[in-house]
């Protein structure tokens, strides 16, 4: 079975078997512990590494994979096709009830906000030309104009009912 995208194929990738031989996972915390070591770990040593990326990671069987990933194989034996979403938006929160396959637009609608964000609100910035706030959404590979408003108060709440209305997840936009 292939996997879309930027997924390997399945036939690269280590089974449940094997997982379940090497490292124990550990729902309630996410947290993966070795069964069967590599070479300077003990066993009951906590598993994996924060890539550059903020992702946990660890290495098994010469191939890198991401906890998070490894956690639906555990859970479910097989690998997801799908993306996976940290729902409170930590990526090394790999607790079971934190993680759900989304597609890639879902995994849009729950971002945090950008760091360089001015106004405090996903989609909301201010326009000098006009001397007004403006709020827009981006939503099914376009981008929405919402509206202008004189205060940031209102271009934020109709940012928000723009977030509701497009099925964007509670979490979206928090820091």
């Amino acid at each position: 079975i292939a996997m879309s995208g930027k997924f390997r194929e399945s036939i690269d990738l280590v089974g449940q078997d094997i997982l379940k031989e090497r490292l124990e996972y550990d729902p309630d915390t996410g947290i993966f512990n070795w069964l069967i070591p590599p070479p300077r770990s003990a066993v009951g040593d906590i598993a994996g590494r924060t890539n550059t990326n903020g992702y946990l990671e660890v290495w098994l069987l010469s191939k890198r994979y991401l906890l998070h990933r490894l956690a639906f194989l555990y859970m479910d034996g097989d690998h997801p096709a799908s993306e996976i979403d940290h729902i409170d938006g930590c990526r090394t929160n790999n607790a079971w009830s934190n993680l759900r396959r989304v597609s890639s637009a879902e995994n849009s609608r729950n971002k945090k906000i950008f760091s360089n964000n001015r106004s405090g609100a996903s989609g909301v910035h201010y326009d000098r030309s006009t001397s007004e706030w403006v709020a827009s959404i981006r939503s099914g590979g376009k981008l929405i104009r919402i509206g202008s408003y004189g205060l940031k108060f209102f271009a934020k709440q109709a940012r928000l009912a723009a977030e509701k209305k497009y099925g964007f997840h509670e979490n979206h936009g928090k820091r």
